[in-house]
């Protein structure tokens, strides 16, 4: 039976692509957690999912597991569904979440107190469900009326196009494609696996990456004082990332948009920042 055909082997092959791209999704949703945690940014993992998606089934077809090569409109869809659990976790478990662990620290427990598994599953559960009733009348406005670009799903599709481009261009895509890959890889690894052992003055010993996250290299611009206490660049949050996320990510959404959140992020720092400095601030038990 051709793949094109109706019947139920098309409903087979769909019911493959959405238990492959529920659990391509299982695990992208773990690294969209970690970039919106690192970053404080939500990105999605549409990009990613195409990527991954390409590759797992020609690997499986390879192997003999499944018949024929995905069409473009199936890898889509396989994508689609990966793409979903990382939209669904990074909005909910990278904003809130924290903010509400951050507000539970206090001097008798500097940890904080996290919330249950079952609320925190109970909570990604309701939000997703509600974004998905959202997603049509926000769609049919935001985009069939008024045009507006959805970038991560131009980004997407444009590498759906690369992927199944031909001849000596597809190849100096997938090529590219690999690298980047390779490097976007690489970089959390270095930073984040703890492969360097320090003793500290106290005689502790901690674990480093074998790279630094960021680099105060904007601490030789004049900070500001607040209270009669005098604050760098760094203390503000105004650092060089070495992660390779925001740049790609500025890449995706064009210089307008990060330009503007540039001017928001100097305005929040700079103006923001020290009142919130200058204030006494306490928290649901009282203490300041």
């Amino acid at each position: 039976m051709d793949r094109q055909s109706s019947g139920p082997q098309s409903y087979i092959i769909v019911l493959q692509l959405l238990l492959l791209g529920t659990g391509l999704g299982f695990l992208l949703a773990f690294t969209n957690v970690y970039i919106g945690l690192k970053t404080g940014w939500h990105l999605g993992v549409a990009i990613t999912a195409c990527i991954l998606s390409f590759s797992i089934w020609n690997t499986l077809q390879k192997a003999g597991v499944v018949k024929g090569p995905m069409s473009i409109l199936e890898t889509n869809c396989m994508q689609s569904t990966a793409s979903a659990a990382g939209y669904a976790t990074g909005n909910t478990l990278a904003t809130a979440i924290p903010a509400l662990l951050i507000l539970s620290v206090t001097k008798d427990n500097p940890t904080g107190t996290h919330l249950p598994a079952w609320v925190l599953g109970a909570w990604v559960l309701l939000l997703a469900t509600l974004g998905v009733f959202l997603a049509i009348p926000m769609k049919r406005n935001m985009i069939n009326q008024e045009r507006l670009k959805f970038p991560s799903g131009v980004a997407a599709a444009v590498t759906l196009q690369s992927l199944y481009s031909k001849g000596t261009e597809a190849l100096e895509k997938g090529r590219a494609l690999l690298i980047a890959g390779v490097f976007g890889l690489a970089i959390p690894l270095l930073k984040d696996l703890g492969l360097v052992k320090i003793t500290t003055a106290a005689g502790k010993v901690v674990r480093e990456g074998l790279m630094p996250e960021f680099s105060k290299i904007f601490d030789f611009l004049p900070g500001l004082t607040v209270g009669g206490k005098a604050y760098k660049m760094s203390d503000f949050g105004i650092k060089l990332d070495h992660s390779g996320v925001l740049v790609a990510a500025g890449a995706i959404i064009g210089l307008r948009v990060t330009l503007s959140m540039m001017l928001g992020a100097l305005i929040l720092a700079f103006w923001v920042t020290p009142i919130a400095l200058a204030s006494t601030w306490t928290n649901s038990a009282g203490a300041v």
